[in-house]
C-alpha cells in the first residue's frame, strides 16, 4: 500500500503537474537532464525546496524467491528563477537529472 502510494506521488510529480522539458535555464547556464546535483547547485544555487521520496522494490531471485528490499530513491527539487517565471521541478534519481518539469506561477 505505502508503495503503491510512494509510486502515485512520483508520478503525479512527474506526468501530471505540467509539460516536461529537457533543459531550463539559469542565470546565464543551462540545466539539463544527466546533469549532476553538484552541477545543478552550482548553475542555479540552492533550491526554494527539496522532497525525497523512496521507492521500495522487493528483490527476487532466478527461482522466485524474495531475499530482501532495495530503494529507489528520488529527490525533487523547485526552483523559479525570476518571480514570473515557470515553476521548475528537478526529478533526481542517483544524483542526476532524470526529468524538468515547467509549471505555471499562480
Amino acid at each position: 500500500m505505502r508503495m503503491s502510494l510512494i509510486k502515485t506521488i512520483v508520478a503525479a510529480l512527474i506526468l501530471l503537474n505540467g509539460s516536461s522539458s529537457f533543459a531550463f535555464r539559469c542565470g546565464n547556464s543551462l540545466v539539463y537532464e544527466g546533469d549532476s546535483k553538484y552541477l545543478v547547485l552550482k548553475k542555479c544555487g540552492k533550491p526554494l525546496a527539496k522532497d525525497v521520496y523512496s521507492d521500495p522494490n522487493l528483490l527476487i531471485n532466478q527461482f522466485n524467491v524474495p531475499y530482501g528490499i532495495a530503494s529507489d530513491i528520488y529527490e525533487v527539487w523547485t526552483y523559479q528563477p525570476s518571480p514570473n517565471d515557470f515553476i521548475y521541478e528537478v526529478l533526481f534519481q542517483s544524483g542526476h537529472v532524470v526529468m524538468i518539469n515547467a509549471n505555471r506561477a499562480i
